[in-house]
């Protein structure tokens, strides 16, 4: 197989120029991790890590600084050039609390420094120089059996970001974890990461597409209770992985950031401002999840223009229920607010004031709106 007829063109001609560069000083050069598992996969790679060996730090970034890579983490040895990071191979020693907390050297050994990564399908390698695929841990085997396996129980206990990436991961690919992964990962603690690491992590995990197996990973594990402080059962994980599948072809993409949040308020009927807070969530995911209805799919007009007189409809991850959508954009609330074309000033000369012109105001709209509702009936 050759790997690299599977990356975007741009990304070729920078691996080629990299190579030709580093030729004259190494000839062990390697695509690594994500990029090797995506190709594996059938999946076209956007991002991609090269590992250098032979070359001493020193002269790695003179050799990086005059093709203009920008160091990303030069205690890392890590530079950013074009699409590629391109990195010396490395081992960690932990040295303090925090998943940043570790000691670097450089390392001239492939296989240790690919036991350093957290799963099998993550450690695979391939020679810019031979095309060969270098794979230590099984992790071609592993791809294969949608399996995601650690490698070592000391380097993997050492990162408790682990735990949340290998959740992450099931939702984004499919994979079920390793038993003798899960119950490692069970023991890990997640106090050391900040708060808002594991809702960054959170977020990506709802972003995949493999719903059912991102949750049942999370219920395994009973981070729904641990990060959430909401215990949810086997039913309502299966719920809700079947709900968030069910309405994700009708989901505007703007939307999809709140999606699952939506869904899991809606199923344990959770205090949304205290899972919000729980996450570190702030203004915009209050504007869209609190004070909102969680709803069901029959949804009346008269309920969709209501709630348009306080937001158009495409803040409203409901829309994602069947019909609401069209609903939405033929009663024109999808993009704007409901008035009703009801004048202000004549609710000001027929006498109200004060806070009793707002209350007037709504009263004449929601008039208007049941008019509506019942006329589309008809």
């Amino acid at each position: 197989m050759n790997y690299f007829e599977a990356l975007p063109a741009s990304i070729f001609q920078s691996i080629q120029k990299l190579k030709n560069l580093l030729s004259s000083y190494t000839k062990r050069v390697y695509l690594v991790g994500g990029c090797v598992r995506d190709i594996l996969r059938g999946i076209e790679p956007k991002d991609v890590d090269i590992e250098v060996y032979d070359i001493e730090p020193k002269l790695f970034a003179e050799l990086m600084e005059g093709i203009g890579a920008k160091g990303v983490g030069k205690t890392f040895f890590v530079y950013k050039w074009n699409e590629l990071d391109i990195a010396l191979a490395r081992k960690e020693n932990k040295t303090a609390s925090g998943h940043q907390g570790f000691e670097v050297r450089v390392c001239q050994d492939e296989k240790v420094a690919s036991s350093r990564r957290d799963f099998t399908c993550n450690a695979l390698m391939v020679g810019l120089n031979d095309g060969k695929l270098y794979d230590f841990w099984g992790g071609v085997g592993d791809i294969n059996a949608s399996l995601l396996r650690h490698i070592d129980d000391k380097k993997f206990s050492e990162d408790p970001l682990r735990l949340l990436r290998g959740v992450q991961f099931c939702s984004r690919f499919g994979f079920r974890i390793a038993d003798e992964t899960l119950e490692l990962m069970k023991s890990l603690d997640l106090s050391e990461l900040s708060q808002t690491r594991i809702t960054w992590e959170l977020e990506r995990l709802f972003m995949g597409r493999f719903y059912a197996h991102g949750i049942f990973a999370l219920c395994q594990l009973n981070l729904f209770e641990k990060l959430l402080h909401v215990k949810i059962s086997p039913s309502q994980g299966r719920s809700l992985a079947r709900r968030l599948h069910k309405y994700e072809k009708n989901l505007p993409e703007s939307l999809r950031p709140y999606y699952w949040l939506f869904f899991f308020l809606a199923i344990t009927k959770a205090d949304p401002k205290a899972i919000l807070d729980s996450l570190g969530l702030g203004r915009e995911y209050e504007r869209m999840l609190v004070n909102v209805p969680f709803g069901n799919p029959n949804i009346s007009d008269y309920e969709l223009l209501k709630m348009a007189i306080d937001r158009p409809l495409n803040s409203w991850v409901g829309v994602c229920y069947p019909g609401v959508l069209n609903r939405a954009k033929e009663l024109d609330i999808f993009e704007k607010k409901f008035d009703g074309n009801v004048d202000v000033q004549q609710v000001i000369r027929d006498g109200f004031c004060g806070k009793n012109i707002g209350k007037e105001l709504r009263r004449r709209i929601l008039h208007v709106a049941k008019e509506k509702s019942n006329s589309q009936r008809h």
